[in-house]
């Protein structure tokens, strides 16, 4: 399991940090990080450039290097050029929420369409940072205007965007069928009832407790990632959904 320190930049008697927190603390657990330190600066806001001021990032550098961890998490959601500037001041890997929440999604998906939907947010997540990541490597190779010339970030960019275009078509095919599928059900005379809330909130669990399935439920968070359907037990018209928390 790789080692994490977990960091988070609040503001001054903000309300419920320490649970938002230690649900975070969660997710890393989930997605099979160790935490082995953390790190929190209490600041009316962000900096543009880094989020933490420059000592708060000497002190996370410096438990990064004592504790030997692999990646820096991150609770608040991170600009590319935060990530980036992280990165290189810290010398590691630094994931924020959003690729956290990402990866537990990628290793838990067993559907095709949650599988390219999740491809398909990484991608857009990716995008900026590779611009950016790339043009701080290529600062001298930049384009004369008019020279004909290409940015260095330009054929990567340009391929994640024709990837990104046919994703969205495999996606909307996906979706034209779920949507037929429904109106299939309910012209046959189904009932459609869906079982929604929070993750880890138990509807996996009743769902299979009123449908008799045995479908997987875990404490570890976002363990459905598709939505179920079964019929409610002792009914034939009544179809439980089981949806994402």
């Amino acid at each position: 399991m790789p080692n994490a320190i977990i960091t988070m930049l609040r503001k001054p008697r903000e309300p419920l940090w320490r649970y938002k927190f230690e649900e975070f603390k969660r997710l890393a657990n989930a997605a099979g990080y160790t935490i082995l330190g953390e790190v929190i600066q209490v600041k009316m806001a962000p900096l543009a450039a880094t989020l933490f001021g420059r000592g708060k990032i000497n002190e996370i550098k410096k438990l990064a290097n004592e504790v030997d961890a692999d990646v820096i998490l991150v609770y608040n959601t991170l600009k590319s050029i935060q990530k980036v500037n992280l990165e290189l001041l810290t010398q590691r890997t630094v994931l924020d929420r959003y690729d956290l929440t990402l990866e537990i999604f990628a290793a838990n998906a067993s559907d095709a369409v949650s599988k390219l939907q999740i491809e398909l947010a990484k991608i857009q997540k990716e995008i900026p940072y590779i611009r950016l990541i790339t043009s701080l490597i290529h600062q001298k190779d930049r384009p004369f205007i008019r020279a004909g010339g290409e940015y260095g970030w330009s054929p990567k960019v340009a391929e994640l965007r024709r990837r990104m275009k046919k994703l969205r078509e495999e996606i909307q095919r996906y979706r034209d069928n779920k949507v037929r599928q429904i109106i299939e059900r309910k012209q046959k005379g189904f009932i459609l009832t869906c079982i929604v809330g929070y993750y880890n909130a138990g509807k996996t669990t009743l769902f299979n407790a009123l449908t008799y399935e045995n479908k997987p439920t875990s404490d570890l968070p976002f363990t459905t990632l598709s939505s179920k359907y079964s019929r409610l037990a002792g009914s034939d018209r009544i179809l439980l959904i089981d949806t994402i928390g």
